[in-house]
Order: C-alpha cells, then structure tokens, then sequence
C-alpha cells in the first residue's frame, strides 16, 4: 500500500502555510481595489480563487486523511487543461516559454470521475515544474488522451523542452522532497501531486526523459464506466 511522505509533515506546515495564503489573499483584494477598472485585474481574480482552493487543502490536517474530504464529479481533462493553461499564461509570457496545447485526438471532452479541485492543483504543480525547468524560447507541451482498450483510463501528458530530470533523480521524485532550483523551493511539488492522483483518484503518476530531450510526466486516471461511455 502506498504510504504518504506528506502525512507527517502536513501538521507542521498546514498552520503557517494557512496564514501565509491569508496575507497573501488579503494583498490581493487590496490590489484588486485599486486597479478594478484594469483588463488585467482578471489575472488577480484568478490568483485568488487558487489562494481560496490552496486554503481548503490546508485546512485538512492529513494529506493522507483527503480521500475523505473530495468531491467527486465529472471532470473534463480537456476543459481543466485550457482553462489552466489560460490561467497560466501570464507566466508563460513572463519567462519567454511557450505553451502547446496538443488537445485530445477525438477533439471531444475526456472526462473522469475526480475532485476538479485537487486535479487542477495537481496539474498546476506539473506545469510550474514543467515552466520552471524550461529555457525562454523553449515550449511546454499538453495532450490528452482516452487509453485501454475499452477507453477505461485518461491519459495528461505534460512535456517541457528543457534539460530533463536527471538520472540519478528519476528514482526518487515521486518518493521524497527533491529539488534542484536552490533555497526557497520544498520540492514537495511532485509528491502532492503523486498524493492527489494516486492516494486520493486511484490513478497512476509517471516521470521520464522524452527520447528527443526534456521532461516528461504523464497522468493516468481511471474513468469509470461511464465516464468511459460519454466521451
């Protein structure tokens, strides 16, 4: 069975982390006040909804205790993954790094049964990891896709252009805190979403190296049966 790392370490940031998010909510309106008028205040409406669905994960005491805490409905891989590369694309501006959506092959919705919530954190760690390791002028990649022979599974490929993990790390990544981006970076990013996809949705997380150069991390989510049959 798998054990989560995160589960003793939740109770000794899940207080601090709350207050953080509450001083980082209330810069926030505080700006949106002042430039409400502005295109871009839509940019900090969206920050805030992320700070108020950070805050429902750090009121649960446990990562491990979360399975009882979601809300499972219909989640449409498709939709999530534009409206976060939507969301997102600020950054991507920011650091000169371009973003791909590949969509889905049948160009319909691929839905699963999930917490769009948790999902869309889990997503959202894989493509600042992804943005993050990617030069400016480099690309981030994102498709979706049904598999199985019966379509019972969901496939999110996120695959960046940059260096690639290293060997040596590929084998701890999805098991303890690694991080190569210096101080001010947990490297528990990977293991939440590890957390999310496979303690909390029953789903499977993949990390490797694309033949071709760069990062590849590949989410496998079971539909159900009828999630299976809509699409």
């Amino acid at each position: 069975m798998y054990t989560s790392p995160l589960a003793a370490a939740a109770a000794r940031f899940g207080h601090h982390l709350k207050n953080e998010l509450a001083l980082a909510r209330a810069a926030l309106q505080l700006a949106m006040q002042h430039c409400r008028d502005d295109p871009g205040v839509r940019y900090l409406q969206r920050a805030l909804g992320a700070i108020d669905s950070a805050v429902r994960l750090a009121d649960v005491t446990e990562v491990a205790q979360l399975p009882g805490a979601v809300q499972m409905k219909p989640v449409d891989l498709v939709h999530l993954s534009e409206g976060l590369l939507e969301v997102l694309s600020p950054r991507f501006e920011q650091t000169g790094v371009q973003a791909v959506w590949a969509g889905a092959p049948t160009g319909g919705p691929v839905r699963v049964s999930g917490d769009e919530t948790l999902l869309a954190l889990a997503l959202t760690n894989v493509l600042v990891n992804a943005i993050e390791a990617t030069p400016p002028g480099g690309r981030v990649t994102v498709k979706v896709a049904g598999e199985g022979a019966t379509g019972s599974w969901a496939e999110l490929t996120v695959q960046d252009s940059g260096p690639g993990f290293a060997p040596e790390l590929l084998g701890r990544i999805l098991r303890e805190p690694v991080t190569t981006k210096g101080p001010g970076n947990t490297g528990w990013g990977l293991l939440i979403v590890r957390e999310i996809v496979e303690g909390v949705h029953g789903g499977r997380v993949e990390v490797g190296n694309a033949p071709e150069g760069g990062a590849v991390c590949r989410i496998h989510l079971p539909r159900g049966q009828e999630q299976a049959c809509a699409t």
